[in-house]
């Protein structure tokens, strides 16, 4: 009798998959190197991005400092009679106080300058026939740009000015003259980028002060004394025989009769594609010009230089980080934390538009590591893996940060930064098995 059985069949195996093939060491080393090189690429493509905005914020900074005023030469006085020049002061004193400000428009801005200008001295006494016409006190300056001036004080009288072009002209008369006369001039002008001053005088005295960020002092010659501050300047320039009728002449002989202020001609067109740089007297110039800085697009310009070093730092990292535990990052998971790295520049540019660099640095830094940091806790389930490599990325955005501040010292400090890191990863291959 044949007795069914209750025995179930046994089950089948439960389904194990396959071990995956562990990546080879070289290969992960090319792979993480070609994903480097095509995020340089994307860095490209945001630094040219980069420089389209940088391109059109200048061309409208460029129109607002035109429309408020442009370089300021100021020239002379200078005694006129016709088309000659009769005579320059014997003593010469210029005063000249700025104030900076930065002009708005949306998001652009131009950094431009008020210019309060005081100039006194004498004349030595000029022997012109008492009928003598047309001899005229003239000073060489960007007329229409002038928003405030007083009468011409001269001898005990005054007369007032007449804007010409890029010039004041008072008509003084040959009586004025006949014996040695002071004289006092005062005026106010819109400017922007650079102020400077003919030392027409046979003894002249310049001051330059007031407020304003990044002055730098140009011409023929460098302030006798000067202080610099973080906000205010201090410069003076003292000369003695720079300037003689003669010279005077001779520049208007030339044609170079705006190189004694009002606008300068520095080139000369030959034909549609040739320009020449014309050769011109020495001119005894001084002058400041006033700088922007480096403004926040140069420095999203500047910060891209460093793209290259924070994206093989982090690729190198991330690389330790699976050899010492012993977990593997999938390369398109590495890629993805790559993608945030460039991502990082193009919230640095939207936000720098809108609020002052280091903010903007700080927000795209935050939510940068807080991202990397994050998918790394959540990809390899340690929340102390996640913490390390936040930390790490801190601390390279926090270098990178006071690299873009310090202009003296970057090179140094970049070249300690990579050294410490190469003896971090010399280090950390000491766990690499041989």
């Amino acid at each position: 009798m044949n007795v069914r059985s209750t025995t179930p069949p046994p089950l089948p195996p439960a389904y194990v998959p396959a071990p995956r093939k562990p990546e080879r060491l070289g290969t992960k080393i090319v792979m993480m190197i070609v994903q480097c090189v095509v995020l340089m690429i994307a860095t490209l493509i945001v630094w040219g991005l980069v420089y389209d905005r940088q391109s059109s914020v200048n061309d409208v900074a460029d129109r607002i400092a035109d429309e408020w005023g442009g370089t300021v030469r100021i020239g002379g006085p200078f005694v006129m009679t016709g088309d000659s020049v009769a005579a320059v002061a014997r003593a010469l004193r210029c005063n000249v106080s700025i104030e900076s400000k930065t002009l708005h428009r949306g998001i652009y801005e131009a950094e431009v300058y008020d210019a309060a200008v005081k100039m006194s001295g004498s004349f030595d006494a000029l022997h012109l026939p008492s009928d003598a016409e047309g001899v005229m006190m003239t000073v060489r300056v960007p007329a229409r740009k002038i928003y405030r001036m007083e009468p011409l004080r001269i001898g005990g009288r005054t007369v007032e000015w007449q804007r010409d072009g890029n010039s004041l002209v008072a008509d003084v008369g040959a009586a004025a003259l006949a014996e040695a006369t002071d004289f006092d001039i005062s005026f106010s002008i819109h400017g922007s980028g650079e102020i400077e001053v003919v030392q027409s005088g046979q003894n002249t005295v310049v001051t330059m002060e007031g407020e304003a960020r990044n002055p730098s002092f140009t011409g023929s010659s460098l302030p006798d004394d000067r202080t610099v501050t973080d906000r205010t300047f201090l410069a003076q320039w003292e000369s003695s025989s720079a300037m003689s009728v003669e010279t005077c002449n001779q520049l208007i002989d030339n044609n170079d009769w705006s190189l004694l202020g009002g606008a300068v001609e520095v080139v000369e067109v030959v034909s549609e594609s040739d320009y020449v740089i014309v050769e011109h007297l020495d001119v005894p110039v001084i002058g400041s010009k006033f700088l922007v800085g480096v403004d926040r697009y140069r420095k999203v310009s500047r910060s891209l230089k460093f793209a290259f070093i924070i994206i093989v730092l982090t690729f190198i990292s991330l690389f330790f980080t699976e050899v010492i535990i012993k977990r593997p990052i999938p390369l398109f998971n590495c890629f993805l934390i790559g993608a945030a790295l460039v991502m990082f520049y193009l919230l640095l540019l939207s936000f720098v538009e809108f609020t002052s660099f280091g903010v903007a640095y700080l927000v795209a830094s935050f939510m940068t590591i807080a991202l990397i940091g994050g998918y790394m806790w959540r990809m390899l389930a340690s929340l102390r893996t996640g913490l390390t490599i936040a930390s790490i990325l801190t601390l390279i955005y926090a270098c990178c940060y006071v690299m873009l501040c310090l202009g003296r010292y970057a090179l140094a400090l970049g070249s300690l930064i990579l050294f410490a890191s190469l003896a971090a990863m010399m280090w950390a291959s000491l766990k690499l098995k041989r």
